[in-house]
């Protein structure tokens, strides 16, 4: 452990990283396992709950690219991704877990987190205990997508901001971007969570895997293909002009990124309120300080992969909840494969 984070703070922030009011409602939900009945019904290791396509825009007029140099400074490189997966299906509810990892990497050592993962019964009377105490009484939520897409974002905003105000004078990297407005995704958490970065001198850089912008046509992963180095394309202002009364709120200036030289290009959010010069700055110590693999940062991919559900992990989980709560594990009937055959896979347009 380095000199910039010792162990004693790093065992403070692990203690920490979970908030009670999330362990004690998975505690409560899992209770409710005993009044659904004496089936579990298995769940297929790839139904993951995936976040929703962003707006697929088309931009015709852009600027040159601004290239990105080495800067050769020691920095810290912290990164957090949150997974949730399906596990099974009980007679009345679904059950889900969700894992959240903080990977970071300081003077060519490597330290990683993990917190959970936390099982949760999505049922009715869950929904309803939310809906009471959660803040959103208002809100229709998907059952059970909706609900589970609520619990991951609240572990990774309290993730986010743990992070946030333990480290110092680090470049800190969101999966995903810096927009706000969701029920799911409140503007006044994000904002006190970028709040704390600046004040502790850290500044957030949130990276999307995917994104649907485009540029007439070609994927943003392919926008910067053409340019030889290192750069970053300020799309802000064309992408602003698409939703400027829109209930969603981007909370970061958004450019196109490229940071190794065959690299794949990536939408970058930074805090708006950080000034141009600092963005490039910290991505030039970026590409120094951290392995860059296909355009990628490679403690982000850490932090992706160790939250991430193997199914390895969804077995064990289903092994823990029958001999816990003496639960058959039971195949789940796959109507389209009955029907259809070898023709009813999940990817088939209906």
């Amino acid at each position: 452990m380095s000199n910039l984070f010792s162990s004693e703070k790093a065992q403070l922030l692990k203690e920490e990283l979970i908030p009670n009011f999330l362990l004690k409602l998975s505690d409560f939900s899992m209770k409710t396992i005993k009044d659904s009945g004496s089936n579990f019904i298995q769940a297929s290791p790839e139904l993951e709950f995936e976040e929703d396509p962003q707006l697929c825009l088309n931009i015709k007029e852009i600027n040159n690219p601004i290239p990105i140099h080495p800067i050769y400074k020691d920095s810290t490189i912290v990164a957090i991704d949150v997974s949730s997966i399906k596990i099974g299906e009980t007679n009345n509810g679904v059950i889900c877990a969700i894992r959240g990892a903080v990977v970071w990497r300081s003077e060519n050592e490597i330290n990683f987190f993990r917190c959970g993962p936390l099982l949760f019964h999505i049922t009715d009377f869950i929904i309803e205990h939310l809906y009471n105490n959660g803040g959103f009484k208002e809100t229709l939520l998907e059952f059970p997508i909706g609900v589970v897409s609520r619990l991951r974002s609240l572990l990774e905003r309290f993730i986010q901001g743990s992070v946030c105000n333990y480290f110092k004078d680090s470049i800190i990297l969101f999966d995903g971007s810096l927009t706000a407005g969701t029920p799911d995704n409140p503007v006044n958490n994000l904002n006190q969570i970028l709040s704390k970065a600046r004040e502790n001198r850290n500044i957030v850089l949130a990276i999307s895997k995917t994104t649907k912008i485009g540029l007439s046509g070609v994927k943003l992963s392919e926008l910067l293909k053409s340019f030889k180095g290192p750069c970053l394309l300020d799309i802000d202002e064309n992408i602003r002009t698409f939703f400027p009364n829109h209930p969603v709120q981007l909370l970061g200036k958004v450019y196109a990124v490229k940071l190794a030289i065959k690299g794949l290009s990536f939408r970058l959010d930074v805090d708006e309120k950080i000034n141009f010069k600092r963005t490039v700055e910290s991505l030039g110590k970026l590409i120094v300080n951290d392995v860059i693999d296909q355009g990628y940062p490679d403690t982000l991919r850490l932090a992706h992969i160790l939250s991430s559900f193997t199914a390895s992990d969804i077995i064990g989980m289903q092994r823990f909840l029958s001999k816990k709560f003496k639960l058959q594990i039971v195949p789940k009937i796959n109507l389209r494969r009955i029907l259809f055959g070898p023709f009813g896979k999940p990817m088939e347009v209906s």
